[in-house]
């Protein structure tokens, strides 16, 4: 009777530990290659994270800069206006000073004559 039983291919105690082995390093090679990912995503949050705060000190620091070049065009646009009027003042001072001096010089000649 023993001699009818053939031997099976059975794994034994010690190949099922090895596959059991192999099976939990194959587990914690992919825990440790998710993890790694978790951390690249991690990095990935913090990176885009200070990369919005830093968009948003540009984005003030433009808008200052776009109301500061606004004030500025309107600093310029005041000064040719009050350059104009200035000049248009002086014009007619210099009229005013030329008909002055007519005025006076025909007053002179009539008190001549």
């Amino acid at each position: 009777m023993l001699s009818s039983i053939r031997p099976c291919s059975l794994p034994s105690f010690g190949q099922t530990r090895d596959a059991d082995s192999q099976t939990l390093r194959e587990i914690l090679s992919e825990l440790r290659a998710i993890h790694d990912d978790m951390q690249v995503t991690e990095t990935t949050k913090l990176l885009v994270a200070e990369l919005e705060m830093q968009q948003n000190v540009v984005n003030r620091a433009t808008e200052n800069a776009d109301n500061a070049r606004a004030k500025l065009n309107d600093i310029h646009r005041d000064q040719r206006h009050v350059a104009d009027e200035l000049q248009q003042l002086e014009d007619l001072l210099d009229k005013a000073a030329i008909e002055r001096h007519k005025s006076n010089v025909a007053a002179l000649k009539a008190y001549e004559t």
